[in-house]
């Protein structure tokens, strides 16, 4: 007797890995009764895929409940029963609630904000991406930032102090580097517009997916998503080249076009549904859930594959550090702290490699305090983090060795705050306000006294 279970969404034939976090519930007439957590694999509705759920093999016969947690929190439901000597599958059908079939990985993570509930009761008119961009003082535009030579103006503290210059939207692009117009959504309806971006660009603008073979040592130049709308202007450490096996997996971006009166929102998400339900886990405070998604040995997997792979490593190694029971972290085989080392030292454009290498100091308790010294001002030196979480611990390791006297610690935590302060907590891939306004600041007039 076997229970087999899938978690049907509209994946658009792509594979998951891993799925959905549960839980099930035997109905008894005391009221339900837990049985166990599992995870449900998430399939395309074209597939016939189904796996056994291990924790169900030997469960005894009667009616039962599975209630599955979403990655944008919500839940859902499905009853089933389990009856002697035959084998029961059971299929929950995500529900998409997205304003089209496109847009169902970024609603499933909690990608897609509620519209306004002060929209007008006529029908409103929303305009074509292209007309937003056309004049992004009163719509939206977005551009790929590529460096001026040498990347120097992407540093940390070019950064630190851009932010305290309170410049527009208008002068911080000039001051960041060469800025690449992103023209055309691959799909677009009246209220959203969807855009790939690779690498090399953007798929509706021409781009095409590469092959990537990273070796050690190798150096990659890093490439932004700039964000300009009439508040301002946001700098997004877009991952790309997110690579699965060497091959490049697109960047999905999905813009919510204003309501009236509204801000145009916006988010982004890995073309990879396991990554993706991980990310949306964590967006949505749901640590536990990512955690028992990708669970130790698959979080060390993900790390280990990081020649092919190396943001989903550095993925693979946040949630290896941040892993919730210290006791099965430190007790299991410690290979995969050395491979902390090898992400750190290959990946020379990598600042995340460098972040998890310090971390394992004031993390998790290693010995190394000099080689977690080196490494954080090497991540430091890297400029921005891909993850926002990475931030935050490059934040903690510079506040541990500060509170020790270190004064290099103290002058580089100066020039972070700021840029903490201008970090949207809610966006995994870091995403810093570069500008709070559109327009040049006026100079403010002064007042002379005449003296008789």
């Amino acid at each position: 007797m076997s229970v087999k279970m899938a978690a049907r969404a509209l994946l658009f034939q792509r594979e998951a890995e891993a799925g959905l976090v549960g839980s099930v519930y035997r109905q008894a007439p005391q009221g339900p009764v837990f049985v166990s957590k599992i995870t449900v694999p998430m399939v395309d509705w074209s597939s016939s895929r189904r796996e056994q759920i291990d924790p169900l093999r030997n469960a005894e016969a009667g009616h039962y409940l599975l209630q599955l947690t979403l990655p944008d929190g919500k839940i859902a439901s499905e009853s089933f029963e389990i009856a002697s000597g035959r084998d029961t599958e059971v299929v929950v059908d995500v529900p998409h609630e997205g304003p089209a079939e496109w847009t169902s990985l970024q609603a499933m993570s909690g990608g897609l904000k509620a519209r306004s509930s002060l929209l007008p009761s006529q029908p409103v008119a929303f305009p074509s991406y292209a007309s937003l961009a056309a004049d992004p003082q009163h719509g939206f535009s977005l551009h790929l930032v590529k460096p001026h030579s040498g990347g120097e103006t992407v540093g940390l503290a070019q950064l630190g102090e851009l932010i305290q210059a309170d410049l527009s939207a208008n002068e911080s692009a000039e001051r960041l580097g060469d800025c690449i117009e992103i023209a055309t959504p691959v799909q677009e309806m009246e209220t959203d517009a969807l855009f790939e971006i690779v690498y090399g660009g953007s798929l509706g603008d021409g781009a095409t997916r590469g092959s990537f073979h990273f070796g050690a040592g190798s150096d990659l130049e890093r490439v932004y998503l700039l964000v300009r709308s009439n508040q301002g202007a946001s700098l997004v450490s877009l991952p790309v080249p997110w690579t699965r096996e060497g091959n490049e997996i697109e960047v999905e971006l999905l813009l919510q076009k204003p309501s009236p009166g509204a801000v145009p929102s916006y988010s982004l998400t890995i073309g990879d549904p396991m990554i993706n339900t991980a990310l949306g886990y964590l967006n949505n405070g749901a640590v536990l859930e990512a955690a028992r998604l990708i669970d130790f040995d698959k979080a060390r997997d993900l790390l280990f594959h990081k020649i092919s792979s190396p943001l989903a490593a550095s993925f693979g190694g946040y949630l290896l550090m941040l892993g919730l029971d210290r006791r099965v972290y430190s007790s299991r085989a410690d290979d995969w702290k050395h491979w902390l080392d090898n992400l750190d030292n290959w990946f020379n454009w990598l600042p995340d490699g460098a972040i998890l290498r310090s971390a394992l100091y004031f993390v998790l308790g290693d010995k190394d305090a000099d080689g977690a010294y080196d490494a954080l001002h090497r991540g430091f030196d890297r400029g921005l983090p891909f993850f926002t979480f990475g931030l935050r611990l490059m934040l903690e390791g510079l506040r541990r060795f500060a509170s020790e006297g270190d004064e290099r610690s103290k002058q580089r935590l100066a020039l972070l705050e700021p840029i903490a302060m201008a970090t949207d907590p809610e966006h995994s891939f870091l995403n810093l306000n570069v500008a709070r306004h559109w327009h040049d600041q006026q100079a403010k007039p002064t007042m002379v006294y005449a003296h008789a």
